[in-house]
């Protein structure tokens, strides 16, 4: 079974600015079943490396798979598909709710 995510080589660009390079030289892979947390300075790149992986922005360069597929290579409704299989929780207004545990946070969008 292909890893879920692969980022090879990826510059991740600013959402608010795609010309700039937050994170360079990124390599990343989840395999099914496995739980991540990304932390950091704020502004450092956190939410635009998170956004990339899940396939919301295009990487500036570099490799980018999501269950084995080349992103770049996805049409814009298979790369919608392909994103509604990854799940993610940013800070803000995704904060998690402190009375479930991290696993009934995970899972209350299924119940949506």
């Amino acid at each position: 079974m292909p890893p879920v995510l692969e980022l090879l080589n990826v510059a991740v660009a600013a959402a608010h600015a795609p010309g700039i390079v937050v994170l360079e030289n990124v390599d990343w892979t989840v395999a099914e079943g496995e739980f991540w947390v990304v932390g950091g300075l704020p502004s450092s790149g956190k939410s635009d490396l998170l956004a990339t992986a899940a396939g919301l922005l295009r990487p500036a360069r570099g490799v980018h798979r999501l269950f084995g597929r080349q992103t770049s290579e996805l049409d814009e409704t298979e790369l919608t598909r392909q994103r509604l299989r990854i799940g993610i929780v940013f800070g803000g207004e995704g904060r998690l709710f402190r009375h479930l545990t991290v696993e009934e946070n995970l899972a209350l969008p299924l119940c949506y």
